[in-house]
């Protein structure tokens, strides 16, 4: 009896000391965000869209011309593709498009003649393709064109002028055979009329890059003319990996002059995406991560010579997204954590923003493989941006709303939730005590004893 009580007693005490320390913690986490003026992101809140099956390729545009929003998304292995009418952030109808193809990587979206059309990445149909509504009736039947058929692991795309003539033309990118041979950065120059006519579509090649993997979703003015012309791309080829960008040359449709930002001295870049993440008054900054070379995330500070630092150097991130959340100065980071044991249980996405000193993580959760486009909008109207995304593994489109406030900090979190555990252990041992199972246990290991 006496035996039984002192137990309770410790179970008690250690309750007690692991409250006061979660306690101590969230004060501390408090008065640290209470000091500061501005507000502070607390945590993600997932809303999801639709449940589907391995979502690869994302995109939003106003389809219908209502006003609002609307999700275009992939099912890569199933070859389909859909858009989902939102009637409210929280309410969408899907609308069937094209099917048919053998694994889409990524879709895109463009505007032309008045109209919205489809881009869509057949990565090992080796195509890009173009889809357009018949008749204008966007709720009903879709027809598509095939805009370049060699395009061998067709990985990326990113609309924009880039002849200034009026009319969206499109960078791509594809790794090339195995992966690396004939690998090209390029772009299909829009000459006018049908879109949905290739003939009307003229391919220029950027860059004979093996291994041509992400581009930044946003032109920069690298090379100080005033004019958003230059992108940046990464090769995942471990022989030429590295980010690199690249500027126009005199004549626009000869290959671009490119440049190294990084080589393959101790990692293999993946997805890069580029901000403000130094607080110098522009987004000409470099985020990038690595997947399957080396490990970590990093920053580049914008100069003539892009310098590295490091976000961390631990674990492989499949996707590292710059996101303006707070309407502040330095944009946040989003990054997917990829072939690590523990973030298949546990931190998969992670918000990191930026603190006195640098990047730190400021929530996380479990969300399977956030595939390559994860993309900020404001949903709600509220003047802050929300983020859509699709999780592969987790078979579903969501949206993402950001709670603010004062808030404590992950190390909170992760103690509050070791503390859950050991108490439901130590309740979960009294319940089986009471229940008399160290008498029921002891009966069963004398019957072997017995009867070995």
């Amino acid at each position: 009896m006496h035996k039984s009580r002192a137990r309770s007693r410790i179970l008690l005490l250690g309750y007690l000391c692991g409250m006061m320390l979660l306690f101590l913690v969230g004060m501390h986490s408090e008065s640290g965000w209470a000091a500061t003026e501005n507000i502070q992101i607390c945590q993600l809140i997932q809303h999801n869209i639709d449940y589907i099956h391995d979502g690869d390729g994302l995109e939003i545009a106003d389809i219908n011309d209502d006003g609002k929003m609307d999700v275009v998304i992939a099912e890569s292995v199933a070859g389909k593709v859909a858009w989902y009418e939102q009637n409210s952030p929280y309410s969408w109808t899907r609308h069937e498009v094209v099917s048919g193809y053998q694994k889409i990587e990524g879709l895109d979206v463009l505007k032309a003649n008045g109209e919205i059309y489809i881009v869509i990445l057949d990565q090992m149909g080796e195509e890009l393709d173009l889809a357009g509504a018949k008749n204008e009736d966007v709720k009903g039947e879709w027809k598509n064109v095939t805009l370049d058929a060699e395009a061998p692991f067709v990985q990326c795309s990113l609309e924009a002028d880039i002849d200034e003539d009026g009319d969206l033309d499109l960078f791509y990118s594809y790794e090339g055979e195995d992966q690396h041979e004939g690998g090209r950065i390029c772009w299909l120059e829009n000459l006018g009329g049908s879109v949905l006519e290739k003939d009307n579509w003229e391919k220029h090649t950027v860059s004979a890059t093996p291994g041509a993997w992400w581009i930044a979703q946003h032109r920069m003015d690298i090379n100080g003319d005033g004019k958003e012309t230059e992108i940046v791309f990464t090769s995942r080829y471990k022989e030429e990996a590295g980010i690199f960008w690249a500027e126009p040359d005199l004549i626009l449709t000869d290959p671009w002059i490119v440049h190294t930002i990084e080589d393959n001295s101790d990692y293999s870049p993946l997805h890069v995406t580029v901000g403000n993440f130094f607080g110098d008054g522009h987004r000409k900054d470099i985020a990038a991560a690595a997947l399957n070379e080396g490990s970590g995330a990093y920053l580049y500070r914008y100069s003539k010579e892009y310098s590295r630092e490091v976000i961390r150097e631990d674990g492989n991130y499949h996707n590292i997204v710059a996101l303006d959340l707070d309407n502040k100065d330095r944009d946040e980071l989003l990054l997917v954590r990829g072939k690590a044991l523990l973030s298949a249980i546990y931190d998969n996405i992670m918000l990191y923003q930026y603190e006195e000193g640098g990047y730190s993580c400021r929530w996380k959760t479990l969300y399977r493989k956030a595939d390559d486009r994860i993309i900020p909008y404001d949903l709600t109207g509220d003047g802050y941006a929300e983020i859509i995304t699709v999780a592969a593994n987790d078979n579903s489109v969501d949206w993402w709303e950001v709670s603010f406030g004062v808030c404590p900090s992950p190390l909170f979190w992760d103690i509050f939730t070791v503390l859950m555990v050991l108490i439901s252990l130590a309740v979960a041992v009294l319940i089986l005590r009471g229940l008399g199972f160290k008498k029921v246990y002891s009966r069963f290991k004398e019957r072997v004893r017995r009867n070995p």
